[in-house]
């Protein structure tokens, strides 16, 4: 099911990995775009992670194949200090959603595989604490689940990014990402972009999809398309 742009719910947002991954690397090609949208639409709202998502995020910035590989306690110390800055406005969501539940929760003929229930934890989470999943770079299957549609608690973030701003336009001073965090490159100097990690984390499993609490994806030195 594709759509323009929900109009979303009303509460935090909660972030996937890729959007907090893009969060905290200021190599990564849309950081500048991301972090924009953090000090303008996340921190004011209020924003949230949850278990899966940190853990997906850590597991990608400290990959042997990620450029510029962080060692885990300092991916952990970014993310820590992201989330306790004083402007931060973060909560963290215990991940309680059970799809094996009965009644089913999950239509399984309309999961197309088993990565997509990834999406549908993090998205039945959103829907259960009134918030909202924000993901970059995904496409959510919004009829798999039962009950009144989820499509107002999904936030694809790619339309709001897509308006460039003006060149060196960063976040207002005092703002946003907490200074222990480096600001981004300029556009020109950005040339990172996504593709499918060569391998993955022996804890994370093998699957070719781990969905928007897990990506497939992570940074290679390659131009950002």
């Amino acid at each position: 099911m594709t759509v323009d742009l929900p109009t979303g719910g009303e509460g935090p947002y909660l972030l996937d990995a890729n959007t907090l991954v893009a969060l905290l690397d200021p190599q990564h090609c849309q950081h500048r775009a991301v972090q924009r949208w953090f000090v303008r639409e996340a921190q004011p709202r209020g924003w949230a992670t949850c278990p899966s998502v940190e853990r997906v995020a850590l597991a990608v910035m400290t990959h042997p194949d990620y450029p510029g590989r962080l060692e885990l306690r300092d991916a952990a110390l970014q993310l820590s200090r992201l989330r306790s800055s004083s402007r931060s406005g973060h909560a963290f969501w215990s991940q309680e959603v059970d799809l094996l539940s009965f009644p089913p929760l999950v239509l399984w003929d309309q999961v197309p595989a088993v990565g997509a229930l990834a999406d549908l934890e993090l998205l039945e989470l959103a829907h259960r604490r009134g918030g909202v999943l924000v993901t970059l770079g995904r496409r959510l299957v919004l009829n798999a689940l039962r009950g009144p549609s989820r499509l107002r608690h999904w936030q694809p973030l790619e339309p709001l990014l897509a308006a460039r701003p003006k060149p060196n336009q960063n976040p207002p001073k005092g703002l946003g990402v907490p200074d222990c965090l480096p600001r981004g490159p300029s556009p020109d100097v950005c040339a990172l972009g996504l593709r499918r990690l060569s391998r993955l984390p022996a804890d994370l499993g093998s699957g070719a999809d781990f969905g928007a609490g897990g990506q497939q994806a992570a940074l290679a030195q390659e131009p950002c398309r």
